[in-house]
């Protein structure tokens, strides 16, 4: 059975990353141990994702002592979509729960449901920028 939504765990760390590089101070790097540390992820998975975002200009790294990840301003204003795409590739669409398509005369037991489900998702997903998210999480944090 397919699921409505797939999104790999690399591009979950890199959605979960990116937020929290957006809630620290603009241009300040932080080490891969330290968010691996915050998220309780791998670093070396978390490592692997971040080059990658970096290598596709949605991060900044610097290697050696102050190295780390840091989100520049235009950084910032990148949707949690732009992350599951660079990562995922285009946001998959199911039409059917089905590895086959088994409605018969093309109407679905589901009618347009998935259909609604992935544009909802999907636009969710584009209007969401890490400068909002980011935010919202430095003010949770700072208010434990």
């Amino acid at each position: 059975m397919s699921t409505v939504l797939r999104i790999s765990e690399a591009a979950n760390l890199g959605l979960h990353a990116m937020v929290y590089l957006a809630g620290v101070e603009e241009a300040r790097m932080v080490p891969v141990s330290v968010i691996a540390d915050a998220l309780g992820v791998s670093r070396d998975h978390l490592g692997k994702v971040l080059q990658r975002l970096n290598r596709l200009g949605l991060a900044t790294s610097h290697k050696g002592p102050g190295g780390g990840f840091a989100l520049q301003t235009w950084q910032r204003e990148t949707s949690l979509l732009e992350i599951v795409e660079a990562i995922d590739g285009p946001l998959g669409r199911t039409s059917c729960m089905l590895s086959t398509r088994a409605c018969s005369n093309g109407s679905c037991l589901m009618g347009g449901l998935l259909d609604n489900l992935y544009q909802q998702v999907h636009d969710y997903l584009a209007e969401k920028k890490l400068s909002t998210l980011g935010a919202t999480f430095r003010a949770a944090k700072d208010a434990k």
